[in-house]
């Protein structure tokens, strides 16, 4: 299948405002066709639950270089972010730096947590159970590893 769906018709919005950068269109579009066939439940494609925001993140570039993917509809998010990372390097210079980033930030305290996933903020307690995504992002260096 080689659908994609949205949280919201916000989201919606926040993704064709502005244009998109050619890789970030190349790793979503290798993210559909490797993973849909493996979401389940209610949602069985991939999910974007944001995009385009004015906040000073990589979300806030022109063009568009990173998007948010509702990680709840796989049974094994951590295998998925570590596939895409395999298969995706962000920039050759920062190996540190990764493509595709499984975490939640903490509402309360803005922490971000990342794997292995757990239920409560490591800083303050706060639930965060429902709020681990993948973080999509590319940099004019992200590289296609192939496979």
């Amino acid at each position: 299948m080689s659908s994609i769906g949205f949280k919201n018709l916000n989201v919606f919005r926040e993704i064709h405002i502005i244009a998109w950068h050619p890789t970030l269109v190349d790793l979503i579009q290798w993210m559909i066709v490797r993973f849909n066939k493996l979401a389940t439940g209610n949602h069985s494609t991939l999910v974007i639950t944001s995009g385009f925001r004015h906040d000073g993140s990589t979300h806030d570039s022109v063009p568009l270089k990173a998007i948010d993917i509702r990680s709840s509809v796989f049974d094994n998010p951590e295998d998925i972010a570590g596939e895409v990372n395999a298969h995706w390097t962000y920039d050759p210079e920062r190996p540190t730096k990764l493509c595709c980033l499984l975490h939640a930030v903490c509402p309360n305290c803005k922490t971000s947590n990342t794997v292995p996933l757990h239920d409560n903020c490591v800083i303050c307690g706060e639930n965060i159970k429902a709020r681990w995504h993948f973080h999509c992002q590319v940099h004019p260096n992200t590289q296609y590893l192939g496979g």
